[in-house]
């Protein structure tokens, strides 16, 4: 019917431009041919809401309908699951003490949940990519969110769509440091102490004492704390036994470990 308006349409304008015929007639189809356009684009948009378009490339891995089954746009079934490594993104909640110490572009790793010591072989590294700006009430936290890198083979074979992740978040940063076992420093009204071994010679007698010195601490990490002050390289620091002594006491070393076997922050 379209196509016979138009090529009417065509005869009808040639005529006019002949002055052969009526301008009602040249008129009448031209706008014959308008409303047929129109109904057209409308039959072709409702066409359109039949057909399921993908937001994303992806896989199809579930499908929930059979050919010639009747669905409804709006319907709370899904039709199907659509998944890619594309563009997926990490949601973190974090604690409001945080507030402030987390930036965009701070480094991030991702690991599945139970890595443990394996988390270099098993995790990926990203960055903050948008951090919230308001607190939940409830929970006391924001929430932060990164992007897996989708170039990553280990992102595509670590990690699939609404999986629990373990996230960690460098939020500090030093190119050394001493650091020492948090249970061997001890907080009293007067400050923050430990115990190191001196030299001391006393008459004929030769050998070490006790000595509590006090220290300014740092950041703490996996039961490791950071020493800012009070201590210096080649220090001998009390490992084992810092609680049955006291300041003076004349001690003998069994067993040193160097602070450096320690892990740096």
């Amino acid at each position: 019917e379209l196509r016979f308006a138009r090529k009417l349409l065509r005869k009808r304008r040639g005529l006019w431009q002949k002055n052969i015929g009526t301008e009602i007639e040249f008129l009448e189809t031209k706008n014959r041919v308008e409303n047929l356009e129109k109904r057209l684009r409308v039959l072709r948009a409702q066409l359109g809401q039949a057909i399921i378009v993908a937001p994303f490339s992806g896989i199809v891995d579930w499908v929930n309908v059979r050919v010639g089954e009747q669905v409804m746009p709006g319907s709370s079934d899904p039709l199907l699951r659509l998944s890619s490594p594309e563009g997926v993104h990490v949601y973190a909640e974090i604690s409001d003490k945080y507030i402030g110490r987390i930036e965009v572009a701070d480094t991030v790793r991702i690991s599945p949940l139970g890595v443990g010591e394996n988390l270099l072989f098993s995790s990926v590294q990203t960055q903050v990519q948008f951090i919230s700006q308001t607190l939940d009430p409830n929970s006391r936290t924001f929430f932060i969110k990164s992007y897996l890198p989708s170039e990553s083979s280990s992102a595509r074979d670590l990690f699939l769509p609404n999986q629990v992740v373990e996230v960690r978040i460098q939020d500090y940063y030093l190119d050394a440091s001493f650091v020492l076992p948090s249970h061997l420093i001890q907080y009293r009204k007067t400050g923050t102490y430990l115990y190191k071994v001196i030299p001391k010679t006393s008459g004929d007698r030769k050998g070490f004492v006790a000595e509590r010195v006090r220290v300014v601490v740092g950041k703490t990490y996996k039961n490791l704390t950071q020493i800012l002050e009070g201590v210096d390289s080649g220090d001998l620091i009390i490992y084992e036994g810092y609680k049955n002594i006291s300041r003076g006491w004349w001690v003998k070393i069994v067993r040193r470990v160097d602070v450096s076997e320690f892990q740096k922050i």
